[in-house]
């Protein structure tokens, strides 16, 4: 999020001075606005009320005093965090008791379109972003519909790492076993039928530990 916040930054300055038509080149010092970097977080993983993001935390090398960085504020904005940020605003309080319908309906249902359109429908029927929903319904259903798919897509991608991490765990496990078993002399069938494994499944790794150890 700071590298991004830094690169839309940049390019609304960019669009600023140019539409100024100032001269980043001359003698005189350019002034900038101050700018103020929040990211409101409404995520299903767990997070504290409040915490800070930093471009430095991206840096492929840590540096205790780096020339260059970018504090990033994050806000929870989940239910039971942040109430009295949400207490002040209405829109942001409204904009999450929406989110929150979305995805009570998406449980129920599980067709995230459908789930959308009826949150769309409860919402503008309670006073809840009315006109905002009214003007930009097919705009919501598209970016809700992108941040569902992209959100899914992260939680398959974390569940992929752990079932990969389990997989190399347990060939490490299991070479382990199988080279303990070739040290004491005992045959494919022999340490197969201990591993409660088929020859065919171990023979790969069996024939490789084999190789390494001849080495």
């Amino acid at each position: 999020m700071p590298l991004r916040d830094l690169l839309y930054f940049a390019s609304i300055i960019q669009k600023r001075i140019k539409a100024q038509k100032r001269d980043i080149y001359g003698g005189k010092i350019l002034k900038i606005p101050v700018p103020h970097f929040v990211v409101f977080y409404n995520g299903k993983e767990e997070a504290p009320e409040q915490y800070d993001l930093r471009l430095s935390d991206v840096f492929e090398q840590e540096t205790e005093h780096p020339e260059i960085e970018l504090v990033c504020r994050v806000y929870n904005i989940n239910k039971g965090k942040n109430a009295q940020l949400l207490s002040k605003c209405r829109t942001l309080r409204e904009y999450m008791y929406f989110v929150d319908r979305v995805r009570k309906n998406n449980e129920i249902s599980g067709n995230l379109e459908d789930a959308i359109r009826q949150a769309i429908d409860h919402c503008i029927e309670e006073d809840v972003l009315r006109d905002f929903l009214d003007e930009h319904r097919e705009e919501v259903m598209h970016v809700m519909t992108l941040d569902y798919t992209f959100e899914r897509r992260l939680e398959m991608q974390r569940a992929e790492a752990i079932e990969d991490g389990e997989k190399i765990g347990r060939k490490e496990q299991l070479s382990e076993l199988i080279q303990k078993k070739i040290l004491k002399n005992k045959p494919l069938d022999q340490i197969a039928d201990e591993l409660e494994e088929s020859p065919e499944t171990i023979r790969p790794l069996y024939e490789k530990i084999r190789q390494e150890m001849q080495q």
